[in-house]
């Protein structure tokens, strides 16, 4: 089964997809709608919606009960279009396109037989400018604030540079914010008792 990180190449024998897409993809009835709604497309009738993707999220979910009786949860795949990988020269827009598929279960979206292509690995450049540290600055202080800076970025909206965080990236960033502080208190607590230590020896040298 796929999991979070993996890369895949969607193909047009791969079957459908659920995706948001123009109505005009969907129903018959509606050519010529550009009004978005979620759907089950073929891949090999929209050529467009393939190529590589990184997978995000997967769940294990979407059972319940029919007319023919229960049904059990499927592995449901949630995959975003990897960058810079648009099917035709003008559709780079289709950057960042999401669609999601299921590998069990029994759904209208299966695509059982895909294996990954490669592992895509999320990760936070910080840039910090190269000045000395400032009296009364904590380590916290100097490596911690543009993480703080980014999540305060996000909730006003205007972090347009990297894009509006989702909730798994926010969570990621609370923790290490957490993991930092933690740091910077062992290392205060560290330095305090080396100089109580350092101290002693000066009283003791003086007796």
């Amino acid at each position: 089964m796929l999991k979070e990180g993996d890369v895949i190449e969607l193909e047009r024998d791969h079957g459908s997809v659920y995706a948001n897409v123009p109505e005009y993809f969907l129903y018959h009835n509606r050519k010529g709608s550009w009004k978005i709604a979620r759907g089950r497309v073929s891949l090999s009738s929209e050529p467009w919606l393939c190529g590589r993707y990184i997978v995000y999220k997967t769940t294990m979910e979407g059972g319940g009960h029919g007319p023919d009786g229960d049904y059990s949860n499927g592995h449901h795949v949630f995959c975003r279009k990897a960058p810079k990988n648009a099917t035709f020269a003008d559709e780079e827009h289709l950057d960042g396109l999401e669609i999601d598929f299921y590998q069990s279960g029994c759904f209208t979206a299966m695509i059982e037989d895909i294996e990954p292509i490669g592992r895509a690995e999320l990760r936070y450049e910080i840039s910090l400018p190269n000045t000395a540290m400032t009296p009364g600055t904590t380590i916290l202080e100097k490596h911690m604030n543009p993480l703080e800076q980014l999540l305060t970025d996000n909730a006003d909206e205007q972090n347009t540079r990297q894009g509006i965080l989702n909730s798994e990236e926010v969570e990621a960033i609370e923790e290490a914010i957490v993991i930092g502080r933690k740091v910077d208190e062992m290392y205060a607590s560290r330095n305090e008792q080396a100089d109580l230590e350092k101290g002693g020896d000066v009283i003791s040298q003086a007796e």
